[in-house]
């Protein structure tokens, strides 16, 4: 299985181990209680922070990742929130690797990593296979069944970054009132005049499932809120562990089953409708065609109002994983709102 366009051949601008400043290392052999002895920077995900594989003298293996001054103050931000997240909620430790602690050096914006137990026999999830897929759904349903710890996290409509998914002044609201971000979204497809004409026939259709957004009747559990093929894994057992929380939050499961299954499918998995009838079938529960709409209109409408935008010089393949994300939610929309033909992302 391929993904559905050509990935970039650059990557991510993560630095080098010797850049970390010598106190710093110092600061971390102290909470691995032992002389770091080998690196390797760990390669996988999006973003430009830095992260590390780490070996010890007494041959321990170890994950490190954090902020450093390359970077915008936001990642600092993000991963204290995280941090903050590992501490708080228990059920963390059953699902991802273990946190072991944090070290700082400088100011906000210098550097800032947590360290984690490295993953045992470390498998990464792609490609997709049926089995993987099912190992996830699984894993997913038993999360949504297990978790008891709601009243530390913030509910998902409240919380930093993830509460623009429900407000209503937002998302495809902003591409039909503003005519600058309408041409934006317009000039991402191969036929800009049928990318138009679709919009204008559904857009209103659109809009009415996301403004809904705290209108779901699912289920409601702990969220990633950013679960993608580059968070997850498999360790020497093949159990999933599920890592990079920092907008852990409380709230209705569809937003997470739609993030990921849009995901699957856009890097050659299996389709979405066939992803949520597995998650039906293993969790024993149904998710009503108005939740997997309002779900669908909101997450299609962040990648509407991202995937157009700018390449950022350190995050090469940031857009083109959006527009994945976004082509997959279009193709969606033909047999969940029952769309014409979906205008198709130029390369």
């Amino acid at each position: 299985m391929a993904f559905k366009n050509t990935e970039p051949n650059k990557r991510e601008a993560k630095p080098a181990w010797d850049l970390v400043p010598k106190q710093l290392v110092l600061d971390i052999e102290k909470i691995l209680q032992s002389k770091i002895i080998k690196t390797e920077i760990a390669w996988g995900g999006y973003s430009p922070s830095a992260s590390y594989y780490l070996e010890t003298e007494d041959g321990k293996e170890y994950f490190a990742k954090g902020t450093h001054p390359e970077q915008m103050a936001h990642g600092a931000a993000m991963l204290s929130q995280e941090i903050e997240i590992y501490k708080d909620i228990k059920y963390l430790k059953e699902i991802s690797p273990e946190f072991l602690g944090s070290a700082k050096f400088g100011g906000e914006d210098d550097w800032y990593i947590g360290i984690w137990q490295k993953i045992d026999g470390f498998q990464k999830i792609l490609p997709w296979d049926r089995n993987k897929e099912l190992l996830v759904i699984k894993k997913l349903s038993e999360i949504h069944n297990d978790f008891t710890e709601a009243d530390k996290l913030e509910k998902a409509e409240e919380y930093n970054f993830v509460d623009m998914f429900f407000k209503s002044n937002l998302l495809w609201v902003k591409i039909k009132n503003n005519i600058d971000i309408r041409n934006n979204f317009l000039s991402l497809f191969e036929d800009k005049e049928y990318a138009a004409n679709w919009l204008d026939t559904n857009i209103d259709e659109i809009i009415k499932y996301q403004v809904k957004s705290k209108e779901t009747t699912c289920k409601k559990s702990l969220l990633h809120f950013d679960l993608r093929s580059d968070n997850l894994g498999l360790d020497v057992n093949n159990n999933v562990l599920i890592f990079d929380w920092p907008n852990a939050c409380y709230g209705a499961i569809i937003f997470d089953l739609i993030g990921l299954f849009i995901t699957i499918d856009g890097e050659g998995g299996s389709k979405i409708p066939n992803l949520l009838k597995d998650y039906e079938e293993i969790s024993k529960s149904q998710i009503s065609i108005q939740d997997q709409k309002i779900a669908l209109a909101n997450i299609s409408g962040y990648f509407a109002c991202n995937a157009y935008r700018n390449i950022p010089e350190k995050l090469p393949r940031l857009r083109w994983i959006q527009k994945i994300q976004l082509q997959a939610c279009l193709d969606w929309m033909e047999t969940l709102f029952g769309f014409e033909n979906s205008p198709k992302i130029k390369e």
